[in-house]
């Protein structure tokens, strides 16, 4: 995947979570987003990170961007 497609993933969302992937604490959520492929978000820096190996999961289907809960505080982006 060319990194420009996935920072426009990154502020698409087709649907909404209910309830945020990750672990339970506040200050550092993760979840996978690919097969090795896994995102963190600290809301202290406002930073996502999207770290392994491989291809992330398109987000433009019917799979839910898991980090959509944070958007309005992401500042910044680490791939």
């Amino acid at each position: 995947m060319k990194l420009t497609s996935l920072v426009s993933k990154l502020f698409t969302a087709g649907k909404t979570l209910t309830q945020p992937q990750g672990d339970k604490d506040k200050n550092h959520l993760t979840g996978p987003c690919g097969e090795h492929a896994e995102w963190a978000f600290s809301p202290g820096d406002g930073r996502l990170r999207i770290f392994g190996t491989g291809a992330t999961h398109d987000f433009f289907g019917a799979r839910k961007l898991p980090w959509k809960p944070f958007l309005p505080s992401i500042r910044i982006i680490c791939v």
